[in-house]
C-alpha cells in the first residue's frame, strides 16, 4: 500500500515537474521572441521626413567637405568624397525617391555610411538623430508616410517619441542605385 502511495505520489511529482519546466520554456521563449522582436533604427532626417535605417547596417556618420562631382552620373549621386582607403559615393536620398530638396548647407554636408554586404553608400542627410528602438507596440501596420517613391523602399513604419519614421529596406534601396546609375 505504501509502494503505491510512494509511486503516485513520484508520478505527480514528476508530472508537475515536467509541468514546470514546459512553463519555464514557454517563458524563455516568450522573453527571447519580446527581445527579438525590437529593431534597432539609426533614425535620420531628410526633406522633413525620419528616416529609419537597420543600425546595424550603418558603419559611421561624417562631416564632409563638398563631395567631388563626378561627370555623367545620375543626378542623385552628388559626388565622391575620400572615405577609409578608397572613395565614397555621396547619394542625395531625398532626390532619389523624390522627397524634395536636402536641407543641409553644402558647406556642412553630414553623410551617413551604410553598408549592406558588398554595397556601400554615403548617405546625404540634413540631420542624424541616433539609434532608436522600435517595439513590436510601435510598429504600424499601416503605412501613412507619403512622398515620392518613399512607399516603394519602406519595410515598415513605427511610431517614436520624435515622430512617425518610415524604416527603409535598405538592400532593395541600394541595388536599386546600383541598378539606376
Amino acid at each position: 500500500m505504501e509502494s503505491k502511495a510512494a509511486s503516485s505520489n513520484v508520478a505527480t511529482g514528476l508530472g508537475q515537474l515536467v509541468q514546470e519546466a514546459q512553463v519555464a520554456r514557454e517563458r524563455a521563449r516568450h522573453t527571447k521572441h519580446d527581445s527579438e522582436e525590437r529593431q534597432l533604427l539609426f533614425v535620420l532626417r531628410i526633406s522633413g521626413f525620419l528616416i529609419g535605417l537597420p543600425a546595424s547596417s550603418v558603419q559611421s556618420v561624417i562631416a564632409t567637405d563638398p563631395p567631388c562631382p563626378l561627370p555623367m552620373a545620375p543626378a542623385y549621386v552628388v559626388g565622391l568624397v575620400p572615405h577609409s582607403e578608397g572613395a565614397l559615393a555621396v547619394v542625395d536620398l531625398a532626390h532619389f525617391m523624390e522627397l524634395g530638396v536636402t536641407t543641409v548647407a553644402a558647406s556642412a554636408n553630414r553623410v551617413v555610411v551604410v553598408r549592406s554586404g558588398e554595397l556601400e553608400a554615403g548617405l546625404l542627410c540634413d540631420q542624424a538623430l541616433g539609434i532608436h528602438s522600435a517595439g513590436a507596440d510601435e510598429i504600424a501596420r499601416e503605412c501613412v508616410v507619403r512622398g515620392g517613391q518613399l512607399a516603394t523602399y519602406t519595410s515598415f513604419e513605427c511610431q517614436l517619441a520624435l515622430g512617425r519614421v518610415a524604416s527603409l529596406n535598405l538592400p532593395g534601396l541600394l541595388q536599386a542605385m546600383q541598378l539606376r546609375a
